[in-house]
């Protein structure tokens, strides 16, 4: 990644204070919040450079943090923590003593970082930060579940450690409760791992907490035969603020293709309250993280191109 000059501060998690460096217009009001997917964090992110750059020319900035699932904290951390430290870096920003005090937050996530969107903007209760949040970027929303269970396409990892993932996988539920914090120990055993059984079953697990995205999720409740965790209507019908989500037309880790991840969008969409519209794209090029240069800037188009139509940037 391209050098990125900013500001390294701390923000408070509960006992804790984390990192959070802020890089393109310091003074700005305004700002994208990102964050990662399963192994990445603060500074991994390929296009933060160019982000940052063509914020900076728009007086936005870009905030890039820790939380604890980043790098190989996702094995043992959940969506609740990475909502909890979310909602305090939300906060954070809102509060002037601390920041510019942000006007318009719109989070952006990659890869698993959009379920954590997904988790922030469906379940988001704190009074003080939910003013400054103005939407939610869902840059290549794929399924875990669905990656790991057709590796055979996606080929996103052995086929020997996809089969041992799936088969624990379908183990985890009955262990939650007993050992959910412990280490699933095959996975230690076979794949060098140290996830634990909850976070097993979270991510892999048909009723898994991270499984937003998956192409077989009813849309109501009453459809949810299957025992899904987020039928559509409790997790896109839960918004309250616009949406975009990005698929990436060469996305390694998506096991449908675009045509596909089209119908997908739209019932997303669709499923969204008429004062919270989700848009969508397809970013011709792309793969997974958006590691080519020149799509980048298209992609950055298309998120201006957003912004600009929910009224918090100028064209």
């Amino acid at each position: 990644m391209a050098p990125l000059a900013g500001e390294l501060t701390l923000f408070a998690v509960e006992k804790f204070k984390y990192p959070v460096f802020t890089s393109g217009d310091l003074s700005s009001t305004k700002c994208i919040a990102f964050i990662g997917g399963l192994t990445a964090g603060l500074g991994t992110i390929p296009y933060a450079a160019k982000l940052s750059a063509a914020l900076k020319e728009k007086g936005w900035k870009l905030v890039q943090f820790h939380w604890s699932s980043a790098y190989d904290g996702y094995e043992s951390h959940d969506l609740t923590t990475d909502a909890r430290e979310t909602t305090a870096l939300a906060r954070h920003l809102a509060d002037a003593a601390n920041t510019a005090g942000m006007t318009d937050l719109i989070w952006m996530g990659n890869s698993t970082g959009c379920q954590d969107i997904a988790k922030y903007l469906s379940t988001r209760n704190d009074q003080n930060s939910n003013s400054i949040v103005k939407g939610g970027i869902l840059q290549a929303p794929v399924s875990d579940r669905e990656s790991v269970a057709h590796n055979e396409e996606t080929n996103v990892m052995s086929a020997e450690e996809a089969a041992t993932i799936m088969r624990e996988a379908g183990k985890a539920e009955s262990m939650i409760a007993e050992h959910g914090d412990e280490v699933a120990p095959q996975l230690r055993a076979e794949a060098g791992g140290k996830m634990t059984w909850k976070r097993l079953h979270s991510l892999y697990a048909l009723g898994g907490d991270d499984d937003y995205f998956s192409s077989d999720l009813p849309t109501s409740p009453h459809d949810n035969t299957a025992g899904h965790a987020h039928p559509l209507s409790t997790s896109f019908g839960q918004f309250t603020v616009p949406t975009l989500a990005l698929w990436s037309e060469r996305d390694q880790f998506a096991w449908s293709g675009f045509d596909t991840a089209r119908t997908r969008m739209r019932r997303w969409a669709e499923a969204c309250p008429p004062d919270a519209p989700l848009s969508w794209a397809v970013i011709d090029g792309a793969d997974h993280e958006v590691t080519d240069e020149e799509v980048q800037e298209g992609m950055i188009v298309v998120v201006f191109a957003w912004l600009e139509k929910i009224g918090v940037m100028k064209h």
